[in-house]
């Protein structure tokens, strides 16, 4: 898959979705249902769905997909949006979120130093921070309501942060 390209979605039925034999995504890959490897960020923004496959892509370095409901949420659009080509650049995204100006703030689960990314509209990664206490993932990333403060949890050493600025830009 390139960053760009889209694919219309077409929902399917899958029964029993509480059975205890934890196959419910093996039944629904058998009726053609996509694969997403590992999935763990998702966000509603603009009336889209952004999620994070934390190692999806061809090298396995994760991707961002965008999925745009169609009329009466019967159909839709999914769209990748970014796909990095070297590990540097994003390894393993993890939690997404939006500030109001859409910003996307980006965690990285990984273990070569965990990192929060911004991903602006154009498409353009920046490194906002880097855990250099210790060896725990951000998660949990999320705007205060003014925008003002990006709140980000370390995972394993529980502790909370808060990142003041101007997230506009």
């Amino acid at each position: 898959v390139k960053v760009g390209e889209n694919f219309e979605v077409e929902w399917v039925d899958v029964e029993n979705q509480t059975s205890i034999e934890d196959d419910l995504r093996l039944r629904a890959q058998k009726k053609g249902a996509a694969i997403v490897k590992r999935g763990e960020g998702l966000w509603f923004f603009n009336n889209e769905i952004y999620f994070s496959a934390t190692t999806g892509g061809e090298k396995s370095y994760g991707q961002i997909f965008k999925y745009t409901p169609g009329l009466d949420n019967e159909e839709g659009v999914l769209e990748l949006i970014f796909q990095p080509r070297k590990s540097k650049t994003l390894n393993m995204p993890d939690n997404i979120c939006f500030s109001k100006s859409g910003l996307m703030a980006i965690a990285e689960d990984n273990d070569d130093g965990c990192r929060i990314k911004i991903l602006n509209q154009k498409g353009k990664l920046t490194t906002l921070a880097k855990n250099i206490y210790s060896k725990s993932e951000f998660a949990g990333v999320c705007f205060s309501p003014d925008g003002k403060h990006l709140f980000v949890n370390m995972q394993h050493d529980g502790k909370t942060l808060v990142i003041s600025g101007d997230f506009k830009a």
